[in-house]
């Protein structure tokens, strides 16, 4: 069988090198970035090295062949969106160090643990709350499906059946999608922070983005969730759960310091437009206070074991954008998306699907981070074709980036599915049905919500 990672690993460079070599876009640097660019994708779709090692490569051939200054290659080092996801390792430690986050799940789920169809709604329920509360995606899943799995066992729903697979699923994508629309909870929403803030100068506080994104593509999609998995794997009702000591029933002090810390950064998060504190910079603080001497909720050991991997995905992928814009490749990518593209001044809905569905799209090639990468820097352009503000256009992308076609697009997804030992086909059917009701029922819903609150002024 062909391995497509090796054959992109060889073949890709080489198509790039034949572009930069022929200059088909009449600019030497733009055309350089272009096929700095492709390979750097490349690798990243298909996996033909890991996503670091990618990472690393694109920041050490863009600054050896000079088509951008090392300031503007590194500039994701400097994002405020590379230091949300260090925050973010600390905080997911702390909560699964604690205990806080297994108790919150299951004083969640228990209150709906009585039919199939309330531990489904339960399970998706506490995947959206701990999106609102720990930032890493990865930390949720990890924390999250482990506790759906006993669940399963608890009621006896065995390995195999679609009670249980129902349940793994409903937490898998309760805790990943709809966070798209909470600031600091996906990388991709980082990227698109990080990139909107070095090249348009935009600003995403917290608030603003939660009042616009969260009501449908955080609530109702949840729900959508929990629905569509309903209909998909019905399951039988769980047996009686029988009364069992699931821990201390008082919150230990490291419960008890953690919960403090995380109300107070929620609440600074939530307040960030008025502060004007960037939520980065609140999210790291509280991070590093978990792993101070008097508080102790993240050890050394614990930090030994992060994996500092996406870190440097973070970085690159904000330099690309960077690096993007600064040769001009982005002026005629924006070119080309206008002229191909369907935008119409004044049809704000045309506009807007038009935007979500190219985003949607893009990311089969690019997966979900790579989204805001490539598109944040042609906003002025569609800005122009669609007479919309800027940071409408900016924003438009989440309906895109947020809507996942297949798991593998998105790593914590895939993870999850694995991690439940449950099937990827069944996740990429249920993951189907969701994009498509989310482009005929969230998106014209999402449309109404912006026009309320008067985002195509």
């Amino acid at each position: 069988m062909v391995n497509k990672g090796r054959v992109t690993l060889y073949t890709l460079p080489i198509i790039s090198l034949l572009i930069a070599f022929i200059d088909p876009l009449g600019n030497a640097n733009a055309s350089i970035s272009l096929a700095l660019t492709a390979t750097t994708i490349g690798f990243w779709a298909t996996g033909a090295l890991p996503e670091h090692l990618t990472a690393l490569l694109f920041m050490s051939l863009a600054s050896l062949i000079g088509v951008a200054s090392p300031q503007v290659v590194f500039s994701g080092f400097e994002s405020g969106a590379f230091w949300m996801v260090f925050a973010g390792l600390f905080l997911g430690a702390a909560i699964s160090r604690s205990g806080l986050g297994k108790r919150i799940s299951g004083w969640l789920t228990g209150i709906f643990g009585g039919t199939y169809t309330g531990l489904i709604i339960g399970m998706s329920l506490t995947g959206l709350a701990l999106s609102l509360i720990m930032p890493s995606a990865m930390g949720r899943v990890i924390l999250l499906i482990p506790i759906a799995m006993a669940m399963a066992d608890r009621v006896g729903y065995e390995s195999g059946t679609p009670a249980r697979t129902g349940l793994v699923l409903a937490a898998a994508f309760s805790t990943f999608v709809p966070a798209f629309s909470i600031l600091p909870a996906n990388v991709p929403n980082l990227i698109l922070a990080g990139a909107a803030s070095s090249q348009h100068g935009l600003q995403l506080h917290y608030a603003d983005y939660l009042i616009l994104h969260f009501p449908v593509l955080g609530l109702l999609k949840t729900l959508a969730i929990a629905i569509i998995i309903l209909m998909v794997l019905r399951g039988q009702a769980p047996k009686e759960i029988q009364e069992e000591e699931t821990g201390p029933t008082a919150f230990s002090t490291d419960e008890k310091k953690l919960s403090l810390l995380l109300t107070i950064t929620l609440t600074l998060w939530l307040t960030d437009s008025i502060h004007g504190i960037n939520s980065a910079w609140i999210g790291l603080l509280a991070g590093l206070i978990c792993a101070l001497p008097g508080v102790a909720l993240v050890t050394m050991e614990d930090m030994e074991k992060f994996k500092y991997g996406p870190l440097f995905f973070v970085a690159a992928v904000i330099g690309l954008g960077a690096v993007i814009v600064s040769s001009g490749l982005a002026g005629y990518i924006g070119q080309v998306f206008a002229a191909v593209l369907p935008f119409s001044p004044d049809q704000d809905f045309l506009n807007l699907f038009t935007m979500a569905v190219s985003s949607m799209g893009l990311g089969l090639l690019t997966t979900q981070p790579g989204i805001p990468a490539v598109m944040t820097p042609m906003a002025p352009e569609m800005a122009a074709a669609t007479n919309l503000p800027i940071l409408s256009i900016v924003m438009a992308q989440v309906l895109g980036f947020s809507t996942v076609l297949f798991p593998f697009q998105v790593p914590p997804l895939f993870i999850a599915v694995k991690l439940g030992g449950e099937s990827m086909a069944t996740a990429t059917k249920v993951s189907l049905i969701l994009a498509l009701a989310t482009a005929l029922i969230l998106w014209p819903l999402d449309y109404l919500w912006w026009s309320l609150l008067g985002w195509f002024s």
